[in-house]
């Protein structure tokens, strides 16, 4: 739960302000925007399943391949690094 804080106006009793809390649930009120089509109040990221798409990659020639597509990845590159940090599972095309 997210909180954040409001200010009353000056209570009758006292003529001093209070301070109340606002809470909200992240789930609940997404839901809530969403089917009220109020989008502009939600946030959406998007981003690489990496751990998952790194697992499809092969290694040839040097470079990572795609194999749904046979293609060369752009924006992914390989880097050296010692033989122990090498993963048991490492593929390699031919």
């Amino acid at each position: 739960m997210t909180v954040g804080y409001a200010s009353k106006p000056d209570t009758p009793e006292t003529g001093t302000e209070l301070s109340t809390e606002i809470a909200y649930d992240e789930a609940r009120l997404l839901y809530w925007l969403r089917q009220r089509n109020l989008g502009e109040y939600v946030i959406t990221t998007t981003r690489v399943a990496w751990d998952e798409f790194k697992s499809k990659l092969v290694q040839k020639d040097g470079r990572l391949i795609y194999p749904g597509t046979g293609e060369a990845v752009d924006g992914v590159t390989l880097a050296a690094c010692p033989a122990e940090h090498l993963h048991p599972d490492e593929k390699e095309v031919n």
